[in-house]
């Protein structure tokens, strides 16, 4: 008798703290099959997205490696080498620091409109 009554005390309990519309979405939600296809087609969408953008990163990895390379194999003089690759590092670092942020920018751009559809669909419980 004690076990029943924490177990209706406990579940009113925690059921007062989940709000009604957020029950009442995640019940459409279950109810709707379109609605994951929908998430599903969202979720693989960011997935060749991020794929994608790291593949372009690595683009630049690889292109500056080449050029380092390729400095490597024009300069024969040691001491000229050094200095040059340290110029080299210098401004692939800088290079790939904006690259990074532009990689950033487009990810960022890409959940915005994966939460604008979302929202459409009433899967946000939050306005953006």
């Amino acid at each position: 008798m004690c076990h029943s009554y924490l177990q209706v005390y406990f579940s009113r309990k925690y059921q007062m703290r989940v709000p009604i519309e957020l029950l009442s979405g995640l019940a459409n939600c279950l109810l709707n099959d379109t609605v994951f296809e929908i998430v599903k087609g969202l979720m693989e969408i960011q997935h060749v997205t991020e794929k994608h953008l790291f593949q372009q990163r690595l683009q630049v990895i690889n292109k500056h490696t080449l050029e380092i390379q390729n400095m490597v194999n024009t300069t024969p003089d040691p001491e000229q080498q050094e200095i040059q690759k340290a110029i080299l590092l210098t401004r692939h670092k800088e290079e790939l620091k904006q690259t990074d942020m532009k990689l950033v920018l487009q990810l960022d751009q890409k959940v915005i409109i994966s939460l604008i559809k979302k929202n459409r669909l009433k899967l946000c419980w939050y306005n953006i």
